[in-house]
């Protein structure tokens, strides 16, 4: 006996079929979407988390390596031989009221014994510290830094060591001078940069050991982080991963970067809950929009068939549905008025035929006087130039292009990017978009990373990039050039008696007073507190620098007038001079800071005479 389907049930196999598999391509989309969603919205934590941990690196390097120019500056003072301890004891104090993160400066003999510090308690015994061992035990000069341990004093705390070798000149060990870092204090540098609560920084010594964690947590000091014990006793540069956090157990995107030339690792996380929260939500909406879609199918299957049995309802059916699409079609075009973006259609001889904005407070003309005419006719020429020619992209290749371009409308500097995506072989889709305040922002925190914020002058990083510059410029070309160390002699007793607004009032005066003598292609730079460094390019030698110092010396000992206050100050002005530098910057910067520091000492000594 066979069972002949009749055409009615083929037709409903055929649209049961049709539906399974429309919603088995519904359930993939869906998945892809939200699996897309998901990359993207980690790869933006990611990236937040990288440059941030960039940012931290460098700043922990930049403080290394200026503790460590300290250490060696003290080193040279005790080689040179010129103080007695007393005299040792307040050229340490007076670093440490520079530096805030020291807690002490010890000098060590070659014993391990205590010989001067910058406490009045009672002398510990700290021979058996690894920052004096490790001197002891190893020949090369390099700075060390020690394990986290516990001061041996009457308010003990946290720290670690910075530390490095005194030798005389037969190369015999002489002791060690060591600076040691509190690490509370070292913390609070860096925790204006976590953002919000959802950050956390730790630093960790290359034994996976934790130096400190913002927010300050002192319980984690010198614990293991097993999260580094993935990669053994090869930790890489940098990574990322996702890990439980064992500080507060939430699910963190991490990110670590190695300092440079140290044994410090610096290590971002942030937290993934709002991460999480933001894709659920996502995900949420996706299922109700492929859902919606799954339904539609489903009912459009149920209304065909319907068809084959009331043509009436079928009808009414049909007319629902296209009331359905115009309104979407209505909806879609609202949405595209209310973008306050503009929204141009160009066909492919580069004719504008529509636009559509929420507002023509963008548009730079009258709808009138681009409608019907090409993009070169209507935009100024350097714009033009650079948008046909990816216009022209865009139609060959099919590929999406952006570019940015400056306008200026009704005497108003304004900045746009414009999107352009091909519609189809005859037309493109442009939209412009005023991103004025995205660029005044960035251009106004480009300067303010660059320039100290008190005196307006470049800070030590563009002080170093230009320096650089100056380095690279003599090797290429052989164009000599002078740097100055400037140190104000008297500016402390200025500032504790007068006060801190004062002391600023006088630093900014004693800024313009050396700018105005400099010319435009020299650069003056504050680097920190009361130093200022001067770069002089085609300097011609150094006789020329000689009479330029000695004129901003006779500026500087005029007296100054602050407020109701006569002022009268000296600066110690160190110079370095030269037609081809070989060495590194550090080395040229520190050979400055050297001079400045021996014209400093000549000076005391000169008034000293009768």
């Amino acid at each position: 006996m066979t069972t002949t389907l009749t055409p009615f049930i083929r037709i409903v196999i055929l649209f049961l079929v049709i539906g399974v598999l429309s919603v088995g391509v519904f359930y993939y989309q869906y998945q892809r979407s939200v699996s897309s969603y998901e990359e993207k919205v980690l790869e933006q934590v990611s990236q937040r988390s990288h440059g941030l941990a960039v940012k931290q690196r460098e700043i922990v390097r930049a403080k290394m390596v200026e503790l460590d120019r300290v250490l060696l500056t003290l080193r040279d003072a005790v080689n040179n031989g010129h103080f007695g301890n007393s005299h040792f004891e307040s050229l340490m104090r007076l670093q440490k009221s520079y530096n805030q993160e020291i807690a002490d400066f010890l000098l060590l003999d070659n014993t391990g014994q205590i010989t001067a510090w910058t406490r009045d308690e009672a002398i510990p015994d700290v021979s058996d510290r690894d920052y004096f061992q490790w001197h002891l035990e190893h020949t090369e000069d390099n700075a060390f830094i020690s394990a986290v341990q516990t001061a041996r004093v009457e308010d003990p705390f946290h720290f670690f060591g910075m530390s490095r070798k005194i030798v005389n000149d037969q190369g015999d060990f002489n002791g060690v001078i060591v600076a040691t870092v509190d690490i509370h204090k070292f913390s609070k540098t860096l925790d204006d940069q976590l953002f919000d609560g959802r950050l956390t920084h730790v630093l960790v010594s290359d034994q996976s050991k934790i130096i400190f964690r913002l927010p300050w947590k002192p319980e984690f000091v010198n614990s293991h982080l097993k999260s580094l014990d993935q990669y053994g006793d090869n930790i890489p540069d940098s990574d990322s991963y996702r890990v439980q956090s064992p500080f507060d157990n939430l699910a963190r995107l991490v990110t670590f970067q190695r300092v440079p030339n140290w044994p410090l690792i610096v290590y971002i996380g942030e937290d993934l809950t709002l991460s999480e929260q933001l894709i659920a939500t996502y995900a949420t909406q996706e299922q109700r929009r492929w859902g919606a879609f799954a339904l539609l199918i489903t009912l459009l299957t149920l209304v065909i068939l319907s068809l084959m049995k009331r043509r009436h309802d079928s009808a009414l059916e049909i007319l629902k549905q296209r009331k359905a699409l115009d309104d979407y079609y209505h909806r879609s075009r609202a949405i595209l008025e209310a973008m306050p973006d503009l929204v141009f259609t160009i066909d492919k001889s580069g004719t504008i035929i529509d636009y559509q904005s929420g507002s023509n407070e963008l548009l730079f003309t009258t709808p009138d006087r681009f409608l019907g005419h090409t993009f070169i006719d209507v935009m100024p020429h350097h714009v033009a130039e650079q948008g046909f020619f990816l216009f022209q992209q865009v139609l060959n290749t099919g590929s999406p292009a952006v570019f940015e371009y400056p306008l200026t409308i009704d005497n108003k500097a304004l900045y746009f990017e414009l999107r352009m995506s091909k519609i189809d072989d005859q037309n493109i889709l442009a939209i412009a978009r005023d991103i004025t305040q995205r660029k005044d922002a960035e251009t106004k925190l480009t300067w303010q990373a660059t320039h100290d914020a008190l005196t307006q002058l470049p800070n030590r990083v563009l002080f170093y990039d230009r320096l650089e510059h100056a380095v690279s410029l003599s090797r290429r070309s052989s164009s000599p050039f002078a740097l100055l160390y400037i140190d104000i002699d008297g500016f402390k007793p200025v500032n504790d008696s007068l006060g801190h607004n004062l002391g600023d009032q006088l630093l900014i005066e004693f800024a313009k007073r050396l700018r105005n003598k400099l010319r435009e292609s020299d650069t003056l730079a504050r680097l920190a507190g009361d130093e200022f460094a001067v770069i002089l390019f085609n300097c011609e030698s150094e006789s020329h620098a000689q009479i330029l110092i000695h004129k901003l010396m006779q500026l500087i000992e005029e007296p100054f007038q602050i407020e109701s206050h006569t002022i009268d100050i000296s600066a110690s002005i160190g110079l370095v001079w030269t037609a081809c530098w070989d060495s590194d910057i550090d080395a040229l910067v520190n050979q400055a800071d050297q001079s400045m520091y021996q014209n400093k000492e000549r000076r005391k000594q000169q008034n000293k005479l009768p």
